[in-house]
């Protein structure tokens, strides 16, 4: 079962000493794993799910950039490709059944609804965004069960939870995936009414965004209750985490750089948690680098396919024994901007800039390392240009044109 944030930051949950309380969540941290070193697979959210859901490189199915909402009429409407292999299809054909409850934001022409991507259910919404609150104009986004709209009376982030908790108890006899991709933390922000009367210290977007996490975690919750309630936590393992980084002027990324859209760790490097009752141990941390690339091979390991099932899909296997997660380098690329991460060392490069950071030593990026190290980022940068042209290219643009945003005296190109 993967649960997903959007747009929560690294410094969001108290378990990473975020200011907020999440009771629920911490709770999930002290009964399994923390990963100290989670990477999103993009700094924004349709190329992270893309990659996430395929498991593969989000290029790979086309996304470098995100699509556009359901009412455009254009090739930005383009998602997932009929028949996309994919994390869900290939559990499907182990024998699981299988739900996406949320967000999809993977495309919204024939084909690339989540029932065409290897999903038996879904309830949610297939653009960027909704309203939170009940009765709100929702523009051309509804809210669909299945296909078909519907009008929904609860706060989203609780009636996600609600719907996670049927497909649960509709399938507590048989092997399940549960997809639940909450729209929380991202915008717009809109708090419940049951929470209004907390967090007085707080005023205006930061007061609802703490009323909105507070929800998201209740919602958590909610859903790790059913599975202790159903006798299913030693049978199900649960991973918490977030499609990628904070924006920096509305969320909490803690010590990092910068936040989503961009390369920096503020933008990739996510709260990630795991716990699997009976099978992993119980406040145990990771300190390695790990991608959202392993979450699609660890699930399908776990569920038992084969080397042939397991063809196409990138990840080592979180638990699995003799994974040498530090020898592996990670890589990102975002239109004019691209990183690779190999061992402690991270090298950004944006257009002729180019920063060098040791990620584990100087996790908030603050001091570049390119000046006095010209051979080893001459060294990443080389292996960077060679793997680069592996990524197909884009299957659409991006929007807008790219503009410079100083970092540490150098432009770095921001392209949505």
């Amino acid at each position: 079962m993967w649960l997903l944030a959007d747009d929560l930051g690294y410094g969001d949950l108290g378990c990473y000493g975020g200011a907020i309380a999440t009771p629920r969540l911490d709770a999930l941290a002290r009964s399994g794993v923390l990963f100290t070193q989670a990477y999103a697979l993009a700094p924004s959210c349709s190329p992270s799910r893309a990659g996430l859901l395929t498991g593969r490189p989000p290029q790979c199915a086309g996304f470098e950039f995100n699509p556009g909402s359901v009412s455009e009429s254009s090739e930005l409407v383009r998602g997932l490709e009929p028949g996309q292999p994919g994390v869900a299809r290939t559990l499907r054909e182990q024998g699981y059944a299988t739900a996406c409850i949320g967000k999809w934001h993977l495309g919204s022409l024939p084909g690339s609804h989540p029932l065409d991507q290897g999903f038996d259910e879904f309830f949610g919404f297939l653009g960027p965004s909704h309203n939170y609150t009940p009765g709100m104009d929702e523009g051309g986004d509804p809210l669909l069960s299945g296909r078909e709209p519907v009008v929904e009376k609860d706060y989203l982030t609780d009636a996600l939870a609600r719907e996670a908790l049927r497909f649960i108890a509709r399938n507590e006899d048989r092997p399940f995936f549960l997809y639940l991709a909450f729209n929380a933390v991202h915008r717009p922000f809109q708090a419940p009414v049951r929470l209004r009367g907390r967090f007085p210290e707080l005023e205006g977007d930061e007061w609802k965004r703490a009323c909105m996490l507070t929800a998201l975690d209740e919602a958590v919750g909610r859903v790790l209750d059913a599975l202790r309630e159903r006798g299913l936590e030693r049978d199900t393992l649960v991973v918490f985490t977030s499609d990628n980084g904070a924006p920096p002027l509305s969320g909490h990324n803690g010590a990092l750089r910068l936040g989503k859209h961009m390369l920096f760790e503020g933008g990739l490097r996510v709260p990630m948690l795991a716990a699997w009752a009976g099978h992993l141990s119980a406040g145990a941390r990771v300190d390695v680098p790990v991608s959202h690339l392993d979450l699609g091979a660890t699930a399908l390991r776990l569920a038992g396919a084969d080397e042939g099932a397991l063809q196409g899909f990138d990840g080592l296997d979180l638990f699995g024994p003799g994974e040498d997660f530090a020898a592996r380098s990670l890589l990102w690329r975002v239109g004019p901007s691209a990183a690779l991460r190999r061992g402690d060392l991270k090298l950004v490069a944006s257009r002729d800039s180019r920063w060098l950071f040791d990620v584990v030593a100087d996790p908030g990026e603050e001091h570049d390392l390119s000046g006095d190290q010209p051979g080893l980022t001459e060294r990443l940068g080389r292996e960077l240009a060679e793997r680069l042209p592996a990524l197909p290219a884009p299957a659409w643009s991006g929007r807008g044109q790219a503009k410079p945003e100083q970092v540490l005296g150098r432009p770095y190109w921001v392209l949505q």
